[in-house]
Order: structure tokens, then C-alpha cells, then sequence
């Protein structure tokens, strides 16, 4: 979505699982999908992503209204369509000079993404896991949540300047908030 409320074709990238934003000046936000495959939040790519539309696109007084979403989707046997939907936002509420160092710190991108693939299978590996609904198949929200503020870990990235908010299926949207444990609380916006 441009700043003037207009939108902007997202166009998939050459590789599978890629996308291409194009130019992010004007940019307020945009969303993606993560369509039956892949882990149903954002990715060390989508983040990154995130902090460079901060710095092309915002100022000082609008950072807080920039955001990114993602609508994942996996095959589901007992939910109406034989899917079941994921609906997440990030915003972000450090300032601008703390989203420049993040857009141009010189991650070993790989070496994040096969971290990151590695904790969501021992995330779902758990016997018992919490953090699956389906045997271990799949992250449930509580997995996914997890995961996501345990990226935002090594990345070095203040994990309490980062909002996260999930859309349930009814609608209602919360606020995640990382525990002390390192658990989250989702709590629903008035």
C-alpha cells in the first residue's frame, strides 16, 4: 500500500517461495503470502524486507505506521475449505536510526534461514509440543509466534520495539507479547 492509499502490484520472484516488492519509496506497507508451503509467518527475508521499507518510506513521525503482513495457508481436513488460514502484522516502534543499523547490518542470511528452519522442526519435533496441533506436522500460532520473536533474537533486533498482531479466523485481532519464558500471550485489541 502506498503512503496515498493506493496499491502496488507485488510480483512473485524468480525463485520459488520469492517475491519482489520492487521500488519501496512511498511504500506504507504491503502484504504477501505463504501459500500451503513454507512456515506460515514471516521469514528472516520478510524482515529484513520490513526494515528496508521502514527506511526507504518512513520519517521520523510516520515509522510507527509502517507495516507488513503475511497470510499463510496449510492443508487442513477438519477446517471449512480444507484449509487453515494464518493472518499476521508487524509494525514497528523504534526510530528510525535503529531501523537503518537493522537494514544495513550484513547478515549471513543463509546461515539465519537454516537456523530458522531448524528451530521450527525442533519446535514441532517436541514430543507433546505445545507449539503443534497436528502431531508435529505443523507450527500452531503459539509455534509460529515463537519462532518469530526467536528470529528476531539473532537477528539482534529489539523484540519490544516490534508489534505483532494476528488476525484469528473470527476476525478478532490480538496483540502477541513475548513472555518471560519465552512463551507468548496473545491479548485482543479493544
Amino acid at each position: 500500500m502506498n503512503a496515498d492509499g493506493t496499491s502496488t502490484e507485488v510480483t512473485q520472484g524468480p525463485v520459488k517461495g520469492e517475491w519482489e516488492v520492487g521500488s519501496l519509496a512511498g511504500i506504507k506497507g504491503f502484504y504477501h503470502s505463504h501459500p500451503d508451503v513454507g512456515i506460515q509467518i514471516f521469514s528472516p527475508n520478510d524482515i529484513q524486507s520490513f526494515f528496508r521499507t521502514i527506511v526507504t518510506s518512513g520519517t521520523p513521525s510516520t515509522v510507527g505506521d509502517i507495516f507488513i503482513g503475511v497470510i499463510g495457508a496449510k492443508p487442513c481436513s477438519i477446517c471449512q475449505g480444507g484449509k487453515r488460514y494464518f493472518h499476521y502484522m508487524i509494525r514497528y516502534e523504534g526510530s528510525i536510526a535503529d531501523a537503518g543499523t537493522i537494514t544495513f547490518t550484513d547478515y549471513d542470511i543463509k546461515t539465519i534461514i537454516e537456523d530458522y528452519q531448524n528451530r521450527e522442526n525442533e519446535l514441532t519435533s517436541l514430543t507433546g509440543s505445545p507449539y503443534s496441533d497436528d502431531a508435529g506436522v505443523s507450527l500452531n500460532y503459539k509455534g509460529l509466534e515463537k519462532l518469530f520473536f526467536e528470529t528476531l533474537d539473532k537477528m539482534n533486533i529489539d523484540k519490544t520495539k516490534v508489534v505483532l498482531q494476528r488476525v484469528d479466523d473470527d476476525g478478532t485481532i490480538n496483540s502477541i507479547t513475548l513472555n518471560n519464558d519465552g512463551s507468548t500471550t496473545s491479548n485482543p485489541c479493544p
